[in-house]
């Protein structure tokens, strides 16, 4: 990776190693006190770095410390958040501990303050964003939960079922992409949230679907790990004081399945 003259000034000597995690195409070196990450310049990207500057002292998030762009490719400094990801074997054998924890990590978010927050999204724009990938075929059916005889025969099906079977939303600071690699612990407590680059105000039952699917996966081997015993799917409502709405759960899930 070529960095710009100023990050490698403010870089230079320090150790790093490569960040191997997660799904995204960008590269990512994790320092001693920082973490860089290089990516195509993107809206998604630009969007990111003005949510981390907003989200920064009300919710546990990096702290953005040099951005630096040219006309294609974007270069994000943030400082690093210590902890374990609430995928750990740790937590993962600890399904009370970690739904408590899951379930703090969204209060700390629904009770931020919205003033001024740069970054609200309706279902009309998701699911117009949805709209385009799937026009363009970027939605991937390799899910057998969403597409398959038992479920979807094809993304514009998705789509038009998506369409017609919108949710009244409840809106609330929200992640976007709540799944656990993106929640750091620290013992008994949430240590930092990461991966923000859908972060902003939408329904609190889109965080709710994808905590709720990355726990179900998670513990029971989906990902090729083990699976572990003690899980009960409600542990993560009775921590979070509410009643799960299926019918909402299912939804959600359906739609980040376009994305």
């Amino acid at each position: 990776m070529k960095l710009p003259e100023n990050l490698e000034q403010m870089l230079a000597g320090q150790p790093f190693s490569a960040e191997t995690a997660g799904l995204s195409a960008a590269e990512v070196r994790i320092y001693p006190d920082s973490v860089l990450k290089a990516e195509p310049l993107s809206e998604r990207a630009v969007s990111n770095i003005a949510m981390l500057r907003w989200m920064h002292g009300r919710v546990p998030v990096p702290e953005v410390l040099c951005w630096e762009a040219d006309a294609s490719y974007q270069y994000l400094l943030m400082s690093r958040i210590h902890g374990e990801r609430a995928c750990s074997p740790y937590y993962l054998e600890r399904p009370k501990l970690l739904a408590g924890l899951l379930a703090d990590a969204m209060h700390l978010l629904w009770d931020a303050d919205l003033t001024q927050c740069p970054c609200v999204y309706t279902l009309d724009d998701v699911l117009e964003a949805g709209e385009k990938r799937v026009r363009q075929h970027l939605v991937s059916t390799d899910d057998p939960e969403i597409f398959g005889d038992d479920g979807f025969y094809s993304p514009t099906k998705l789509l038009n079922w998506l369409k017609e079977n919108r949710p009244e939303p409840d809106p609330a600071l929200c992640h976007g992409d709540f799944c656990l690699p993106n929640i750091l612990l620290d013992g008994e407590s949430v240590s930092g949230m990461i991966d923000l680059g859908y972060a902003g105000i939408f329904d609190r039952w889109y965080d709710i679907a994808l905590c709720w699917q990355s726990l179900y996966r998670n513990l029971n081997g989906y990902y090729g790990g083990a699976v572990y015993s003690g899980w009960d799917p409600m542990l993560l409502f009775q921590a979070l004081g509410m009643e799960p709405d299926w019918d909402r759960i299912r939804y959600y899930i359906c739609l980040d399945a376009l994305f």
